[in-house]
């Protein structure tokens, strides 16, 4: 998953496709970061979202997680979620 959830004081992009892992821990990890105040909206140097990611790779939890903390597609993350 690319995307752009990242925690305001690192560089860390826990939804990079170099650090693949199971959807369960990769939903873990992303609570942990909402829970310091990550920012779900961020979009990554592609201008993808995290929530646009977990939409496009089918992840509900991951989904309904970010969208409690305020995770909102833009015009242009719906556009590219329908590409598929």
């Amino acid at each position: 998953m690319a995307g752009g959830l990242y925690h305001p004081n690192s560089h860390l992009n826990v939804s990079h496709p170099a650090a693949p892992c199971p959807a369960p821990v990769l939903q873990a990890i992303i609570e942990m970061l909402l829970s310091v105040n990550a920012k779900p909206n961020k979009m990554d140097n592609f201008g993808s979202s995290a929530l646009a990611e977990a939409a496009r790779a089918g992840h509900d939890g991951i989904i309904s997680v970010l969208q409690a903390k305020g995770a909102r597609l833009g015009w242009d993350n719906a556009t590219e979620v329908g590409r598929g």
